[in-house]
């Protein structure tokens, strides 16, 4: 019974352990998305964390995710295909993503204004990765091309200005268009290029 009892404490230590480690672990892998020298490395990867927009880890996260900071403005490229979602629907996301986080973990765009002062701005991009292969009997490479069809930008003064309970419940309610449209000053959708990539499914 004793040995019963240590191997199910040993087994629950262990879980513990690794979600401990799940959970601080973001940070750690965003440091082998940038170089150690590039300037603002550990403050983007500070952002990452506080955004947690970004769920897959390297080497299977795409080169085109990252986190850009030119002077006070904060940029965050996400790879979101359109696939089946409509425009209401990416409007949401964009929308609970840059104010609230992409996960229950993270805190957004208050977490990113509150934790550095000198940040003013922060933009969320949606993208998509288009790959084009050619016939060949030696394929050497596959050719990309990243299309920005998405952009969401929140200031620090704006932010301040928001209604959360309003925005909070158009996400709950999978319908934050309206909130898209009249709420944030800058932002932009291109239609032609979802219209598109909806066709081509």
């Amino acid at each position: 019974m004793t040995r019963l009892l240590t191997a199910l404490l040993f087994t629950v230590c262990a879980f513990s352990t690794q979600g401990m480690a799940r959970g601080s672990s973001h940070e750690a892998g965003a440091e082998n998305i940038y170089d150690p020298n590039e300037p603002h490395a550990r403050l983007k990867g500070k952002v990452e964390s506080l955004m947690g927009i970004y769920l897959v880890h390297p080497p299977r996260r795409h080169h085109s995710e990252r986190i850009q900071i030119r002077k006070k403005t904060v940029k965050a490229s996400v790879w979101h295909p359109v696939g089946e979602a409509s425009d209401t629907e990416l409007m949401t996301r964009a929308v609970k993503w840059l104010i609230f986080g992409r996960t229950q973990y993270a805190s957004g765009a208050r977490g990113v204004f509150s934790t550095f002062d000198k940040i003013d701005r922060i933009t969320l991009v949606f993208h998509d990765v288009i790959r084009t292969r050619r016939s060949s009997r030696r394929r050497r490479s596959v050719r990309e091309k990243v299309k920005d069809y998405l952009s969401l930008t929140i200031d620090r003064t704006q932010f301040e200005r928001l209604n959360m309970t309003e925005l909070r419940e158009c996400v709950e309610r999978l319908d934050c268009a309206t909130v898209f449209a009249q709420r944030f000053t800058r932002k932009s959708v291109n239609q032609r290029f979802l219209r598109k990539s909806r066709q081509a499914k």
